[in-house]
């Protein structure tokens, strides 16, 4: 598999679940294409697993109501068409319709689904791939299993918590320690974890700083401007516009 670094860019645009303007439902096939088709730098999707094995793109651990490790795969597409119009698509068939077209970024939401990923992956040739992950454990586990994937933990989770700074958040503002004991190539911080102390530890540390989900142009580039590698939008092409 290729490398996390893209020699070819000096910052990432990271199209986070796809590009799903409109009517597009998100972590589909139609909202990778309008990545590609906008010249996202990168796709992230998240991956988890059904209840007969196959690995998916999906972000939620429900649909409805209903666990998707409770659901096949015939059944669960069965009920996203009939009720909703979209088809939730298969890590197998992302990795071949994309392999060749752009950079991937799996990020895997499932603990204990590492190994089965690293099979799907087997003999992987396209674009730029990394794993990606808030479990530290399942980074770990990745690189355990292969010490050749690039992958990169994201940390941020405690600034979502709507309750006073606590250990957790600074577990996250200060990553150092949980980057080397997972061997991570990189780190995924929240954005409003990112600053120029920040950025400086980490680049002492050599771990490029992809930050996550920011949408608002002058936000984009603040956090540019920082010195940081790239950051995951939702909203594509505002944020190409701090390339031009």
């Amino acid at each position: 598999m290729g490398g996390i670094f893209l020699e070819r860019e000096p910052f990432y645009i990271i199209a986070h679940r796809g590009y799903a303007p409109k009517s597009i439902h998100e972590n589909t096939l139609e909202a990778f294409d309008e990545a590609v088709r906008f010249q996202a730098s990168m796709i992230e999707t998240d991956i988890r697993i059904l209840k007969d094995g196959t690995l998916v793109c999906a972000h939620d651990s429900t649909w409805q109501g209903i666990l998707l490790k409770d659901m096949t795969y015939d059944e669960w597409t069965e009920k996203t068409f009939t009720k909703e119009g979209w088809r939730p698509p298969t890590l197998k068939e992302v990795l071949k319709r994309y392999q060749h077209t752009v950079p991937l970024n799996l990020e895997i939401k499932d603990v204990g689904i590492e190994e089965k990923v690293l099979m799907e992956l087997e003999g992987y040739q396209g674009k730029e791939l990394w794993i990606s992950s808030f479990e530290d454990d399942v980074i770990r586990r990745m690189k355990e299993l292969n010490s050749g994937v690039k992958t990169a933990l994201v940390v941020g989770r405690s600034v979502l918590k709507k309750r006073p700074k606590h250990l957790s958040y600074w577990d996250d503002y200060f990553p150092e320690r949980r980057l080397r004991l997972a061997k991570a190539d990189a780190v995924c911080p929240h954005y409003l974890l990112v600053n120029q102390s920040f950025v400086e530890r980490m680049k002492k540390e050599s771990y490029p700083i992809y930050a996550w989900t920011v949408n608002q142009l002058e936000r984009m580039k603040k956090l540019k401007s920082y010195g940081i590698n790239g950051l995951f939008t939702d909203q594509l092409t505002t944020a190409m516009k701090i390339l031009q």
